[in-house]
């Protein structure tokens, strides 16, 4: 895992529940480690998105 993913740090607001020990992150930017223009890590996020959303099992 690339270390820059270890040093993340997220602010959310949880009304009366805690943080999850673990949770994941699901995205298509910069596919296989190789960085992408704005423009085709937005189209990459958007069929993926499609993709969950097409889904038997909804996610999100």
């Amino acid at each position: 895992m690339k270390e820059e993913y270890h040093q993340t740090q997220f602010v959310t607001v949880l009304e009366g529940a805690s943080a999850p020990n673990h949770f994941f992150i699901v995205t298509a930017h910069n596919r296989c480690g190789e960085i992408a223009p704005d423009q085709e890590n937005s189209e990459n996020n958007a069929r993926l998105l499609e993709v969950i959303h097409a889904s038997p099992i909804l996610l999100i």
